[in-house]
């Protein structure tokens, strides 16, 4: 149906001092993306983009864990967060961390979080192969 734009607008900035090590962040995804193939038939990528509804509560704990809990994982009885480690911290303001790759007997997923700890904003992708074939998924999000 064509591009959309779903840019995603900037608040105001982020003040490092307020949210210490420890703290948990309130975000709010703007706008997500998916990928995913349709296995069903003849074999297609299919994508999706659009402004973001969902919210997760990110602890910074110490230099090398992020934990995240999301609005929607709490919805359907989930409490125990996912726990991310810090891979990389290629500026001081910026944490890249991994969760550990999860796998069933259907599937294997992997997340990843870019925390910009400057702006408090993060992007968040899990990205993996279930059931239907390969897929990912990109959330943009302000954590205030």
């Amino acid at each position: 149906k064509g591009d959309r734009d779903y840019t995603a607008r900037r608040t105001a900035r982020y003040d490092a001092g307020k949210y210490p090590l420890g703290r948990e962040l309130g975000c709010k995804v703007t706008a997500h993306a998916v990928l995913f193939e349709d296995v069903i038939g003849v074999r297609k990528v299919k994508a999706t983009a659009g402004p973001g509804t969902d919210k997760f509560a990110l602890t910074r704990d110490g230099d090398n864990k992020l934990t995240m809990l999301t609005q929607a994982s709490i919805a359907i009885g989930m409490t125990e967060p996912t726990k991310f480690t810090v891979l990389s911290r290629p500026f001081k303001d910026v944490a890249i961390g991994v969760s550990n790759i999860w796998d069933d007997f259907l599937s294997a997923h992997v997340g990843i979080i870019v925390l910009d700890e400057e702006s408090g904003n993060a992007i968040w992708v899990k990205a993996g192969r279930g059931f239907g074939g390969l897929n990912g998924q990109s959330y943009y999000a302000e954590c205030r």
